[in-house]
């Protein structure tokens, strides 16, 4: 048979009764990283999200990149853009909205926003100017849509 069954089989200590004993104390560690924590120097870089050919003109396409939650889809030039899945309003995930001649209409109160972020509608209220959600660059190269992370210029 295999070593390992052998060696248990002539192992001479049996086991046995065990004898109540102090915990352990827990070990210290002097250098311990919270590993969920993405160093910002990871963000830095386009990533691939989608591939360009499920990402069609009439697709939101919700994404979670460290810890936040994206929205891409196609702005009225049938191009990719990337906006923070969150309206500027009530915070409402604009992913459960609808694309309305490529842009977003978040599902709470019709806030309407294009592919830059800017919000271009305000059903029920006096319209706002300079009422914008996050966004990000987005390119399309090799059948698939990146998407810089980074907080400055790519």
């Amino acid at each position: 048979g295999p070593p390992c069954v052998a060696m248990a089989a002539t192992s001479a200590e049996a086991p046995g009764p065990t004898t109540p004993s102090a915990p352990a104390e827990a070990p210290k560690f002097s250098k311990i990283r919270n590993s969920l924590t993405i160093p910002q120097a990871l963000r830095e870089f386009w990533y691939p999200c989608a591939f360009s050919r499920d990402l069609t003109q009439d697709t939101l396409m919700p994404f979670d990149m460290f810890a936040d939650s994206w929205l891409l889809f196609r702005n009225e030039k049938g191009e990719p853009a990337c906006l923070l899945d969150e309206c500027a309003h009530r915070a409402c995930p604009l992913s459960l909205g609808k694309l309305k001649e490529g842009q977003v209409e978040c599902p709470y109160h019709g806030w309407t926003f294009n592919g830059e972020g800017s919000c271009t509608k305000m059903p029920s209220t006096v319209f706002r100017p300079h009422i914008s959600v996050d966004t990000r660059p987005v390119r399309e190269a090799d059948g698939f849509v990146w998407v810089w992370m980074g907080e400055g210029a790519p």
